[in-house]
């Protein structure tokens, strides 16, 4: 598998290019993990164009070579380089024409000793492309790893070796499987320090022995911690919220927070949560802590709104715990009377979540956030997230849908952020 290179483009090159060969030929012995020899790049050139390369030179420092015919889809072998410089150029001559290629001093900067790398060259805009692949992923992992750490490649290596990642697996299943009455949760740390937390309510230490007694390389890295409820204490509590819940029919979401040892019980709206619950006479399990992630406006918003009254804008009466992650791009507009998105073909009623609303700025329409912030305006594109849903429950709207305003629907989650927004020609909806 071939991974493209953007983060860490390279290179530390010399010495000459073999001959050429055909697609087909085997790629080089996987370098181990363990004893990993950080003696050189193993670098290829591939041609990838429609061109017969008559002739490519490789020039790295003061060393030029002479590499010869490379014809399309043709790839060289690997070859070791180990000398330490960080300069490269390229001639290639294709069509009796003579292209150039030098790389910038960027080159280089992410180069990974040991790593396989091809140099994909191509004629684009009547010019010399090179691209950089990497093709050891588990480098790749481990440059990134590095890079986000502050660690040495080496160190990066050893800690995504999969000796290890198994190890550590196997003991977290055994220590499931078989100490449930003390077992509270195992997680790896990254920092300060590499080392995976093995948590126990009681006899860690004791415990822990049994299982890493001929492992001395994981039994270095565990650090004991204590803990007050047992990972299967936590599942059963969970499971006994979900049930609870099932009655209330609110959005919320419960996870089972291990490193802090509780199950959290997730919610939009919390007086909403502490209102159904009395309601109901529930009483959460003593592990469960609620968190509330977001607190609703309210019916009237701290910043003025000028009403549309003709138009309806149907919302949720609390903010989803959880939004769906698909992408509507289309034309906000009104039809009807009801506020709506056309996108390709298809024609959204939105389901808005709550605290947007909808105000009249001079003649213009515009949908404003919980800030007071413009987040669309009526006529202009969309960029927004969530998913289509097949019907509306009016159960759970402020308000219930109108006749004129039916489906298709779609369910909002968030609108996508300027900086994400993709770069779409032409006009969506149209």
């Amino acid at each position: 598998m071939k991974h493209v290179s953007i983060l860490y483009l390279i290179l530390l090159l010399a010495a000459c290019v073999p001959a050429t060969q055909t697609e087909s030929a085997a790629a080089p012995t996987p370098i181990p993990l363990h004893g990993y020899d950080f003696s050189g790049v193993h670098l290829r050139l591939k041609n990838v164009s429609e061109h017969d390369f008559s002739n490519v030179t490789l020039t790295v420092g003061g060393q030029t070579e002479q590499i010869g015919p490379l014809p399309p889809a043709a790839t060289t072998d690997y070859t070791t380089f180990t000398t330490d410089q960080r300069s490269l150029a390229l001639h290639v001559t294709a069509s009796q024409k003579a292209y150039e290629w030098t790389a910038d001093s960027t080159f280089g900067v992410g180069l990974i000793d040991g790593g396989e790398f091809t140099l994909e060259l191509s004629i684009e805009n009547d010019a010399l492309a090179v691209t950089f692949l990497m093709d050891n992923p588990i480098l790749q992992d481990a440059q990134y790893y590095a890079e986000e750490m502050g660690v040495s490649i080496e160190e990066a290596l050893a800690r995504l070796d999969t000796k290890n990642e198994d190890a550590i697996s196997t003991l977290n299943e055994q220590l499931q499987a078989n100490e449930a009455d003390t077992f509270a949760g195992l997680w790896l740390e990254h920092d300060p320090e590499y080392r995976v937390v093995v948590a126990f309510t009681h006899d860690g230490e004791e415990t822990i022995r049994k299982y890493v007694a001929n492992d001395d390389q994981l039994a270095q890295l565990i650090e004991l911690r204590p803990a007050r409820y047992t990972y299967a204490q936590l599942q059963a509590d969970q499971q006994t919220v979900l049930r609870l819940l099932e009655a209330i029919q609110l959005p919320v979401y419960t996870a089972i927070m291990v490193q802090e040892n509780y199950v959290e019980l997730g919610t939009t709206d919390r007086t909403a949560l502490d209102a159904a619950l009395a309601e109901a006479n529930v009483i959460l399990p003593e592990s469960v802590v609620i968190t509330t992630f977001y607190e609703p406006v309210g019916e009237e918003p701290p910043f003025p709104i000028t009403p549309v009254p003709d138009v309806f804008m149907p919302q949720l009466q609390q903010r989803d715990a959880v939004f769906m992650d698909a992408l509507l791009v289309g034309k906000l507009v009104v039809e009807n009377g009801c506020l709506r998105v056309r996108s390709e073909g298809e024609n959204y009623l939105v389901i808005w979540q709550v605290d947007y609303f909808l105000t009249d700025n001079d003649g213009v329409w515009e949908i404003l956030d919980e800030t007071g912030a413009v987040a669309a305006r009526v006529g202009e594109t969309v960029y927004m997230g969530g998913g289509e849903q097949t019907a509306a429950n009016n159960s759970e709207l402020r308000q219930p849908i109108p006749v004129p305003c039916g489906g298709p629907y779609w369910r909002m989650g968030s609108f996508l952020p300027e900086e994400y927004i993709p770069n779409i020609t032409g006009e969506a909806g149209e």
